[in-house]
């Protein structure tokens, strides 16, 4: 897959920082996301649109990388992953 990166603003509900900046690295095999963001219908939402313009799905999406556990950086991991059957990694 040859996107490029891409950063993708998922929204926070009712946070002054607005978004996380989820971002889609490529590699051999697919996509990895990075911190794909809160879980809500409007993150999903964005992941989703952010996903379109990179011309890719959640069926490229092979491995998904939470930085930290809070929900604005991890909270559509187990979504993403159950959609793309992708695995998810994270610092113990």
């Amino acid at each position: 897959m040859d996107i490029g990166l891409w950063s993708v603003p998922v929204p926070i509900p009712a946070n002054p920082l607005r978004y996380t900046l989820c971002y889609l690295i490529p590699g051999d095999d697919g996509l990895v996301v990075v911190d794909p963001g809160w879980d809500t219908d409007a993150g999903w939402a964005a992941l989703e649109a952010g996903l379109a313009a990179a011309g890719a799905t959640t069926a490229d999406v092979v491995g998904i990388v939470a930085t930290h556990v809070h929900p604005d950086h991890h909270g559509l991991s187990q979504r993403l992953a159950d959609r793309s059957g992708a695995w998810v990694g994270m610092h113990p």
